[in-house]
């Protein structure tokens, strides 16, 4: 994970590899860690939208977000991946905290069809 992860900085990213096919996942969960997501411009994975903002300000917050829609299956590619976080906007013309992302960054639990795989 990039280091000084905060999102009022710019934008971050960070890469995994996913060595199941796509059409054994049924779900995924993707794991984070962070300080003052209210601040938060968009998590993405490969240019798609899959969570955009929520939870405290400044305070740290454990998010597990679960996909197992046919959509949402569709982003996550065999292979590499791409995980980036969008840049916070300006509010009133002033700079805002931002979302820090905490270390070690994003985590990807895979779940699929095949017996003995799950996340």
């Amino acid at each position: 994970a990039p280091a000084n992860w905060v999102t009022r900085a710019d934008t971050f990213e960070q890469s995994f590899t996913n060595p199941y096919p796509t059409d054994d996942i049924t779900a995924f969960r993707l794991l984070w860690t962070s300080w003052s997501p209210c601040y938060a411009n968009g998590v993405y994975l490969n240019d798609n939208v899959v969570w955009m903002r929520g939870g405290p300000c400044y305070e740290y917050f454990a998010h597990e977000e679960e996909y197992s829609g046919h959509a949402e299956l569709q982003f996550l590619e065999q292979g590499s991946n791409r995980i980036h976080t969008g840049r916070t906007p300006l509010q009133r013309g002033q700079m805002v905290h931002g979302m820090e992302v905490q270390w070690p960054g994003f985590q990807v639990k895979v779940k699929t069809g095949v017996e003995g795989e799950s996340m």
